[in-house]
């Protein structure tokens, strides 16, 4: 008898983790992911917690619990979204099959038209946009010793994979815009502007969607900073003395890391793998002066 008990709620975990018949599941998450496209989020923190009740073991449980937090702090409810997104940052270890197993394709919940919230992901990863989403609550209520906190936990604990190497890099910059958010409002404009330093040169051959804003909001700062005429002089001493340091690459040949100095900061001329066989400086050169952060400072098109 106590083999048959067994039995049945081993079946039923497995049934709540795998529902057999996925038109289960597939109604709740269309209606969470359709009311979040809408700007329903109350419907959709409805919906995310009747799927938390019904499937506490789902692979998506960890999407959703984030969901429910990213829909209360669109919706404006601070103390809702602060208790959400602190369950989200609680939770200790892996589930034992991760959530990137469940195939999205079984329940067509995907919406063209906006980001969907459900998309399996890495608990880290989770927990990563958790800590942003308090680091802007915090920073809203004036907070900056908390909101640093999160920031700091999301850039460095928080972190497992963004993709590629590009996509990362995106993230990084990201990264690099809230701290220096933070440092603006805690007085400290030097560090604001220096925190985008590494990106200025990075991506003109990847043009993103953060590149272009590190670039205009460095530029912004630094001329506030500096004065223009300065940045301007700095720049071009830079570009002129634009110089390599050699290193071993992955088969044991030469290549070149191309660096500028820029107000005393040492910073990467270019995307490594760019300019890594380049002699010539005049290469690198023409590269610094059409990158966007270049154009920015000298007012070229």
């Amino acid at each position: 008898m106590k083999k048959i008990i067994l039995l049945l709620t081993v079946l039923l975990m497995f049934q709540k983790v795998f529902p057999q018949n996925e038109n289960e599941v597939c109604p709740l998450l269309q209606k969470a992911a359709k009311s979040y496209c809408d700007g329903n989020y109350k419907t959709s923190i409805k919906t995310l917690n009747e799927f938390l009740r019904l499937y506490p073991s789902h692979l998506l449980n960890q999407e959703a619990m984030y969901a429910r937090g990213l829909c209360a702090y669109l919706s404006g409810k601070e103390k809702l979204a602060y208790r959400y997104l602190e369950e989200v940052m609680s939770l200790k270890s892996y589930q034992e099959s991760d959530s990137f197993g469940y195939s999205i394709l079984l329940c067509n919940y995907i919406q063209n038209n906006c980001k969907n919230i459900l998309v399996p992901d890495y608990l880290q990863n989770l927990q990563h946009e958790a800590s942003i989403l308090l680091y802007e609550l915090e920073m809203k209520n004036k907070n900056y010793a908390k909101a640093y906190v999160h920031l700091d936990n999301a850039a460095r604990y928080y972190r497992f994979w963004y993709g590629c190497g590009t996509t990362d890099l995106e993230e990084s910059m990201r990264l690099a815009l809230l701290f220096s958010a933070y440092y603006d409002k805690i007085n400290q404009p030097d560090t604001a502007v220096y925190e985008l330093f590494p990106f200025l040169f990075e991506p003109s051959a990847f043009p993103g969607k953060y590149y272009e804003n590190v670039c205009k909001t460095a530029a912004d700062k630094l001329i506030k900073l500096k004065g223009e005429a300065e940045v301007k002089s700095e720049l071009a001493k830079a570009v002129r003395d634009v110089y390599y340091e050699s290193h071993e690459d992955l088969h044991g040949h030469e290549a070149r890391i191309w660096y500028v100095r820029f107000f005393g900061f040492k910073i990467k001329a270019s995307p490594e793998y760019l300019h890594s066989k380049v002699n010539s400086p005049d290469e690198v050169r023409q590269y610094l002066m059409q990158t966007t952060f270049y154009k920015l400072i000298f007012n070229l098109p």
